[in-house]
């Protein structure tokens, strides 16, 4: 079984959310509010890290910023949904941001929710007609992408309110239950400091 897709962004990443150095920053922080330094200088740090005030400045100023990707493809709204911004996507719906825009791998801000389960901005995409059974270059839904990073109750939410499908294939034919049967075997197998010992022989 092929590895678990990485979350956005990567070692050589640049995106707003990026860090640099230390143990485990090859994959995009969630990062940290504005009071905590960080300089907001575009409308995509806004998005990610919550800056609503900012964001309503820029945007006002440039009203397609909404719809416009940064410099890897990525959409103001995708960052607002990984981080759970509400208020952020709230306000990027009302001024008619593309609620289905996918990157270059396909993924929508309803994929980007998933992977922290970001259950609160997935309701407000959702709510907004966001669609839950879209598939990425892949072949993997919403469902899928919650179940490749173990988000059950994000999981058993889509399910059990919006009827999201959690028996569809991507495409390898693997389905949500594959892919989290998967992950506790990886974390099963990860957990084991050293191979057993072998059985004594008879």
């Amino acid at each position: 079984m092929s590895e678990i897709t990485e979350p956005p962004g990567g070692e050589d990443c640049r995106c707003p959310m990026h860090t640099s150095g230390g143990e485990g920053a090859s994959r995009c922080s969630p990062g940290s509010r504005q009071s905590d330094g960080i300089f907001i200088d575009s409308v995509y740090k806004a998005c990610a890290y919550g800056d609503v005030d900012k964001l309503h400045q820029m945007v006002e100023n440039k009203p397609s910023l909404v719809n416009e990707p940064d410099p890897q493809g990525y959409y103001c709204l995708q960052w607002g949904a990984l981080n759970n911004r509400v208020a952020v996507c709230s306000y990027l719906i009302e001024k008619g941001a593309d609620i289905n825009a996918a990157d270059s791998t396909g993924q929508t801000a309803l994929h980007w929710s998933a992977v922290r389960g970001s259950l609160a901005a997935a309701e407000t995409l959702l709510r907004a007609s966001a669609d839950v059974e879209k598939p990425d270059s892949r072949g993997y839904t919403v469902c899928h992408v919650a179940s490749q990073y173990g988000q059950t109750s994000f999981l058993y939410h889509l399910a059990l309110h919006w009827n999201a499908d959690y028996e569809k294939a991507d495409a390898d034919g693997r389905t949500p239950l594959h892919w989290a049967a998967y992950k506790v075997a990886a974390l099963a197998e990860s957990s084991i400091p050293f191979p057993p010992s072998p059985l004594p022989s008879s």
